[in-house]
């Protein structure tokens, strides 16, 4: 994840790279090109964040994921906070190197795009800094983060500046500028039309204090997905219309019924849990997820934490999971009844896994021992497969260090995109 964000860092160094061929090589270290290039990287990255949200399988498959892209995207936010902060702090360009303005209007209009970009930046960082903030609110103000990029482009375009269309620099700006907006237009008013979405109504559902358990039937065509993979659901009623991402945790299968698994932690889940009952109507779009098993003969460790069950619940039931040689550790609480503990060792039994329960609050019961007298000499060529939540994957990572295992033994997929 954190070399994915490190990408980053190659675009910014391209886009000092260009806009500097623009400037005496004597002026790279005044503060007039510092504050230049800082807002110039700004605008781009906020280019490829508007880009970033549209979910095109292209970028996906690039990413190696829809969590990653995301991840990237939120690393994106996050450096245009910094470079628009640099920026203003730096800001002191008095129109040199010759620059000229490529759309000349009145200073009103000027300073009107100017503040449209001011004010959507800090709400934008209010949005992402504070947790609190519902869901709902959170979507829709994320959703409009267009706008300010717009606002973005067209302080580009109406003030004095060295990066004008004949430059490289000014074409890199445009190009970013057009798919940018592209990007946000279609994901704003098309992509619910465009995205794959089937109609599917609620079959069965079971619950307990922590987690709901539903099935869903399709009512037409169904959808074609991997084991591991992920959708956005939402439903017909009041209140529950968001779509969400959950894991499905049943294999592809001849009727087109999907299960899902959903942990009760959030305003959402809450309602759901009061409200859901066979018979309700919802939109799936997908497939997502590039957490799939590979096709190996090498030694498997698997490592669901509570929820986290969900896509190797899928994978148990896959006829294309067939590798003896895996170790299935799953950490629970020991009062959970969904999934029940005994469905998934009778999974586990018929694929002839070796599945190892561990009732556990922390993680704690996870340790470097029992991997090494699990797997003896095997552990450091294992492929580790993990789903679980992030301080589970921090300790996880730990242990597998401890015991020599690469990095790039280790797959797993993010609990949250926010």
């Amino acid at each position: 994840m954190k070399s994915l964000a490190l990408l980053i860092l190659p675009l910014i160094a391209f886009n000092s790279y260009i806009l500097g061929r623009q400037i005496p090589s004597e002026d790279w270290l005044t503060s007039n090109f510092i504050s230049l290039e800082a807002g110039y990287s700004a605008i781009i990255l906020m280019g490829f964040m508007i880009i970033l949200a549209t979910r095109w399988k292209w970028i996906e498959k690039i990413c190696g994921g829809l969590d990653k892209m995301y991840h990237l995207h939120k690393w994106s936010g996050i450096s245009v906070m910094l470079l628009a902060l640099l920026h203003i702090s730096f800001m002191s360009y008095k129109g040199t190197w010759g620059a000229t303005k490529i759309i000349p209007v009145e200073y009103s209009y000027v300073k009107l795009f100017e503040n449209i970009l001011f004010i959507g930046l800090i709400l934008t960082v209010f949005f992402a800094v504070v947790k609190k903030v519902p869901y709902h609110v959170w979507r829709i103000a994320h959703k409009l983060a267009g706008i300010v990029f717009m606002a973005a482009i067209m302080h580009w375009l109406t003030i004095s500046s060295v990066a004008t269309l004949h430059t490289p620099a000014g074409l890199w700006m445009g190009i970013v500028g057009i798919v940018g907006t592209f990007a946000f237009i279609y994901r704003l008013a098309f992509y619910s039309w465009l995205a794959p979405h089937y109609s599917y109504q609620v079959s069965e559902v079971n619950k307990d204090a922590r987690t709901i358990s539903f099935t869903i039937k399709p009512l037409a065509k169904k959808i074609s997905y991997k084991a591991g993979n992920f959708v956005f659901i939402s439903f017909k009623d009041k209140g529950l219309r968001e779509p969400h991402p959950f894991t499905i945790a049943e294999a592809p299968n001849e009727d087109g019924n999907l299960r899902f698994v959903i942990r009760i932690c959030g305003d959402y889940t809450r309602k759901l849990a009061e409200e859901l009952k066979a018979g309700m109507n919802l939109e799936v779009v997908g497939p997502y997820g590039k957490f799939n098993r590979q096709k190996t003969s090498s030694p498997e460790v698997w490592i669901a934490g509570g929820v986290g069950i969900t896509p190797f619940l899928s994978w148990l039931k896959d006829a294309e999971t067939s590798n003896p040689n895996t170790s299935f550790f799953y950490l629970y609480h020991g009062d959970e009844q969904i999934p029940d503990v005994s469905e998934i060792e009778a999974l586990a039994k018929a694929k002839n896994l070796n599945f190892i329960p561990l009732a556990s609050t922390k993680g704690e019961a996870l340790t470097t021992d029992l991997l090494q007298e699990t797997l003896g000499d095997k552990v450091s060529s294992a492929e580790v497969y993990f789903c679980g939540p992030k301080g589970l994957l921090k300790y996880t990572k730990q242990i597998l260090k401890s015991l020599s295992v690469p990095s790039s033994k280790l797959h797993y997929e993010m609990f949250a995109f926010r």
